[in-house]
């Protein structure tokens, strides 16, 4: 079943919007669109004046003349899609990554994904309508939601990074639980500065053991990445026999081609599959991965070391524009060595695109460094944490509509600012009297009840001024 998503576009702020106009140092309102993830969506009304403001621009007022007149500008719009593997997908009416055309760009199958070559034609507008009229889509299931050129598709330097990067640290940690030392990737992602990072040995459902660990946000990644080269020879050796793995060190990929092999179904989850593997093997801990080399090859530490400094150093080169001419070249380079260094199966469509479809966008468009999705990605984890006080991973807790809640919040919030409501002024504070206090020296009864009942009628006069007070105390229904 499609869930509910939200998907952002930046767009000019409408001059009926609540909002203050943004100044030209500042970045313009992005729209926030609730949807169901599924490409009726480009019926939605948006879709249709995004399509009208690309093929005739628009006209914006920029003063006027001497005799009174307007004077306008003529604009055109160049609409870009940039987001992760599955958005892209989902907007240019294709399968998934795990699709056998998998790529967003290009026709390469999943069998051709680890040559790494660009001998397949690019996708265009007019083969994606012939496609789907033919019996063989190719990987095509409805047209594109908006006709945008397809060299505008591209994927954003964030989860690139964040998908390749996640295949480095799963291997290693797929290395770190054969050689049986968790305690030492704990101690040197520690030493880094990652200290939330765990490695530990848990039960399951099936009643065998699983190593699970947490997973790392963009920040941590990067800094893992960058910094635990150093640090590799200390926590692991060279990496032994490539045909035999320990069960709990293989991938999902791997572990879902050797439960196909043995006509078993694959669960979802990859502890679940981990757990049937060992149930299947007798309760075994290693297993001959089939389709590796049988002979003693060994993978290097040193090789693992230059592999990763190598990718930090790639992924900083957009940054610098005078080397964006070598990307292309740094980035197929690398790749070829990480297939022929590890292993076939760990080559992801990530992978492909990296090396052969983003240096020849950044090319095209050298501004890409600078639009990537992260902002949006940190804008709506702190929406969600301050709202909900929770992610929104999975979810959230109770699966609720969270994005029409934070938006009815921040429609309420804006409202009230722009209104006053809620905003209490402070007073100028003045001394008031204050009653004399008999204390203990004397004095009779009836005096001491008298100046109780004055200072009573002192304080319900204090209590009364509230009621001339003319603050507004919002509680989020005057806009309703």
């Amino acid at each position: 079943m499609p869930h509910e998503c939200t998907r952002t576009f930046a767009l000019p702020p409408s001059p009926h919007a609540l909002i203050p106009q943004p100044s030209r140092s500042e970045e313009l309102e992005v729209a926030i669109v609730q949807v169901r993830e599924h490409v009726v969506f480009k019926r939605a009304k948006l879709t249709r004046e995004m399509e009208d403001l690309q093929q005739n621009g628009l006209h914006l007022k920029v003063g006027e003349e001497e005799d009174g007149q307007d004077r306008t500008k003529h604009v055109k719009i160049n609409w870009y899609i940039l987001s992760d593997w599955k958005a892209l997908a989902e907007m240019m009416g294709l399968v998934g990554p795990t699709g056998k055309y998998f790529c967003v760009l290009c026709y390469c199958t999943k069998e051709h994904l680890s040559r790494f070559s660009q001998d397949f034609s690019l996708r265009t507008h007019d083969k994606a309508a012939q496609c789907i009229r033919d019996r063989d889509k190719r990987g095509h299931q409805k047209l594109p939601v908006m006709s945008i050129p397809w060299g505008n598709v591209i994927i954003d330097t964030l989860h690139m990074y964040l998908r390749i990067g996640g295949k480095l640290l799963t291997q290693l940690i797929g290395w770190v639980i054969d050689q049986n030392v968790p305690e030492k990737l704990e101690q040197a992602m520690r030493d880094v500065g990652v200290g939330t990072f765990y490695l530990r040995e848990e039960g399951n459902r099936q009643g065998t053991n699983t190593f699970k660990w947490k997973s790392l946000s963009a920040k941590e990644l990067k800094k893992a990445i960058k910094m635990l080269p150093d640090r590799l020879p200390d926590i692991i050796e060279n990496v032994g026999i490539t045909r035999e793995a320990k069960i709990d060190s293989l991938q999902g990929r791997t572990l879902t081609a050797i439960l196909q092999s043995k006509g078993a179904k694959v669960p979802h989850k990859v502890s679940e599959r981990k757990a049937l593997l060992k149930e299947l093997l007798g309760g075994a801990e290693r297993i001959t991965v089939p389709g590796r080399p049988g002979t003693r090859v060994q993978i290097q530490v040193a090789d693992i070391q230059e592999i990763w400094r190598e990718f930090s150093r790639i992924m900083d080169m957009p940054k610098d524009p005078r080397l964006h001419n070598n990307y292309k070249a740094a980035a197929r380079q690398w790749v070829l060595k990480f297939r022929d260094t590890t292993y076939l199966e760990d080559c992801t469509p990530y992978m492909h695109y990296f090396a052969c479809h983003a240096g020849d966008q950044l090319q095209e468009h050298p501004f890409l460094h600078y639009v990537n999705c992260e902002t949006i990605e940190k804008k709506n984890h702190v929406q969600t944490r301050r709202y909900h006080l929770a992610t929104q991973k999975g979810g959230g807790r109770n699966h609720s509509k969270w994005a029409e809640q934070l938006m009815q919040m921040e429609n309420r919030e804006t409202f009230a600012a722009i209104h006053g409501i809620g905003q209490r002024e402070k007073r100028k504070w003045t001394r008031r009297a204050q009653p004399d206090d008999p204390g203990y020296g004397g004095g009779s009864a009836s005096d001491s009840d008298s100046e109780e009942s004055t200072v009573g009628s002192n304080t319900d006069e204090l209590d009364g001024d509230d009621d001339d007070d003319d603050r507004i105390v919002y509680d989020g229904e005057e806009d309703d």
